[in-house]
């Protein structure tokens, strides 16, 4: 059932679909679009409409090993630098090293 926003409308059928923000419902009348953002879906028969989960950033989880390789690189680079961000930008160029 599509109940608009005021609640004074209440529309009943068999929801077909959801189709570019637009509920389709076959009713006794026929055939109708409803904009999704003039009314709300209650009832078993309705889409989920809650967003859909932030992307995690992905991160890389390094070994021990890894781990101190990388702050060995980072001391040998810090001997002569005094910038992290030239740092990181030193060890990509230099990672295949």
């Amino acid at each position: 059932m599509l109940v608009s926003n005021d609640g004074y409308t209440r529309i009943e059928g068999d929801l077909l679909r959801l189709d570019n923000d637009m509920y389709v419902v076959t009713t006794s009348v026929g055939q109708i679009k409803i904009p999704v953002a003039d009314v709300r879906c209650e009832g078993a028969g309705c889409p989920d409409q809650s967003p859909a989960p932030a992307a995690q950033p992905q991160t890389t989880e390094l070994s021990q090993d890894e781990q101190l390789e990388l702050f060995r690189a980072f001391l040998q680079w810090r001997k002569n630098n005094e910038d992290f961000e030239e740092f990181l930008a030193w060890r990509k160029r230099n990672a295949a090293n």
